[in-house]
């Protein structure tokens, strides 16, 4: 994957989370489930990203 796109993605993640976040904790929300799923996609995401980021730099050595 092209570096621009994972930047791109994981930018439009983290805002999501954070509107999820916020609509959780100002009571806003439409559901609870569909704001947590927000979140916990976020974090999934994150999380394959910064694999494939050690991946990639431990490649390098």
């Amino acid at each position: 994957m092209k570096t621009g796109l994972l930047v791109f993605i994981s930018l439009v993640a983290l805002a999501l989370a954070w509107a999820a976040l916020d609509d959780i904790t100002t009571g806003s929300e439409p559901s609870f489930g569909l704001e947590w799923t927000m979140v916990g996609a976020a974090i999934l995401w994150l999380a394959f990203v910064v694999a494939i980021w050690r991946r990639h730099r431990n490649l390098g050595r």
